[in-house]
């Protein structure tokens, strides 16, 4: 026969059980749940920009800071640039500069760059004289850009249409 002792020492033992097992599938229960929300939260790589989308981002922000560099040479005197000398150095620099954009770049934003590139005067300081074409090549461009998801504050026209 057993004690009151020995019973209550496997009642205790079937408590302390059973209090383990709870513990086990609910612990069991969050772990599943907790794997579940990694497997559905998607991949990163799908949610990450494609190396074409940073491409195309920089070079439609390097895009635009030529133009405005360009704009800046021509509306303002060679004086206020520091000189003749400066201001061609500046100038001389603009159509690599370009052309650096439109290689990193791709698809319709490389294309339009290219564009405006291989429509460039062979002397820059006579784009005014041209600033229609120049203009329309930099709204493709801006177009381009801004379709892509790209869309940079800092585009500079010399022509209004």
């Amino acid at each position: 026969m057993s004690t009151p002792q020995e019973g209550t020492r496997a009642r205790r033992r079937v408590t302390y059980a059973r209090s383990m097992r709870t513990r086990l599938i609910a612990g069991s229960a969050l772990l599943t749940l907790a794997l579940a929300g990694c497997a559905s939260g998607g991949s990163d790589v799908a949610s990450s920009p494609s190396p074409t989308a940073d491409a195309n981002a920089a070079a439609c922000s390097s895009f635009g800071n030529t133009t405005t560099e360009l704009g800046t040479l021509i509306t303002t005197s060679t004086d206020e640039l520091g000189g003749f000398d400066a201001y061609k150095k500046r100038l001389d620099a603009v159509p690599d500069r370009f052309d650096k954009a439109a290689l990193q770049a791709d698809g319709d934003v490389a294309d339009r760059m290219d564009a405006l590139v291989t429509n460039l005067p062979d002397d820059l300081a006579n784009l005014a004289l041209s600033s229609d074409d120049y203009s329309a090549d930099v709204k493709r461009v801006y177009n381009a850009c801004d379709a892509g998801g790209y869309p940079v504050d800092s585009f500079a026209v010399l022509s209004e249409d």
